[in-house]
């Protein structure tokens, strides 16, 4: 995973009690927009992937007023307090925005119209196999 000769961004977590498990993220940027793609590791016997998810969406770079609309979320991955035999849930926070651009009056910077303020979250749970959305959405794979 990773682009541009970049591995992207590893972070280790706790799945479970005794579920050492890693959180490895990519950045890819496509004419102005960019994404953050994540997997989610964990670490026994042997590697298994459990969690596969668009964490960030971003195209300011790429936003015009010929687009029908732009978004600028973020998301934060954090996991909930684990039971005693099992995985715990995994929590995704979203914050950002959906927007709009519109053409100034004269020369000016395009004029910004917010679409939607998005500050949602996201409960994952483990099923067996991998973690599975249960509650909320993932505002960036609408």
């Amino acid at each position: 995973m990773g682009g541009m000769g970049q591995i992207g961004k590893v972070r280790w977590v706790s799945l479970g009690i005794d579920k050492p498990g890693f959180i490895l993220s990519s950045h890819i940027f496509n004419r102005g927009d960019a994404f953050t793609y994540t997997k989610v590791f964990e670490l026994g016997h042997g590697i298994r992937e459990l969690a596969s998810l668009m964490e960030t969406s971003n195209d300011v770079d790429g936003c015009t007023p010929e687009r029908d609309q732009c978004r600028d979320i973020e998301g934060a991955i954090r996991f909930d307090a684990p039971p005693a035999d099992g995985y715990a849930d995994m929590l995704v926070d979203f914050s950002g925005r959906i927007y709009r651009l519109s053409d100034a009056a004269s020369d000016e910077q395009p004029v910004e119209h917010v679409v939607k303020e998005i500050r949602e979250s996201a409960r994952y749970r483990f099923d067996g196999k991998a973690y599975a959305l249960v509650a909320g959405t993932n505002p960036i794979d609408m």
